[in-house]
């Protein structure tokens, strides 16, 4: 294989492969399993752009489904899907699918 080919794909692995870089921002949020009316509370220990690593006291087994909500500065939260990763007694990884940006609406009296 030509030398630039031999390049072009170990970068393009490595942008594959590589591990998305993590933030320490720690933000309540809410979950729950998707479908389901009912919401619980843990609070994010790390965000990247691929996923999340919080903590709650409920129990999450891998692969389930879920709806998130993280609560941000500002009056934002982040609304995503994500599937469980990693399950470890009360830290939970998860693998965001999709994302939106919600503003709250602000009440003003002029």
């Amino acid at each position: 294989m030509h030398k630039i080919c031999e390049d072009f794909m170990t970068t393009q692995h490595l942008a594959l492969t590589a591990r998305a870089q993590r933030f320490p921002l720690h933000f309540p949020l809410r979950f729950r399993k998707s479908g389901m009316a009912h919401w619980q509370s843990g609070r994010t220990i790390n965000i990247s752009r691929t996923g999340i690593l919080f903590k709650t006291d409920d129990a999450l087994p891998k692969d389930s489904l879920l709806d998130i909500q993280v609560r941000l500065p500002m009056k934002m939260s982040i609304a995503c899907q994500a599937t469980v990763v990693r399950s470890e007694k009360t830290q939970f990884a998860v693998r965001i699918h999709h994302h939106r940006l919600i503003k709250k609406a602000t009440n003003s009296t002029n």
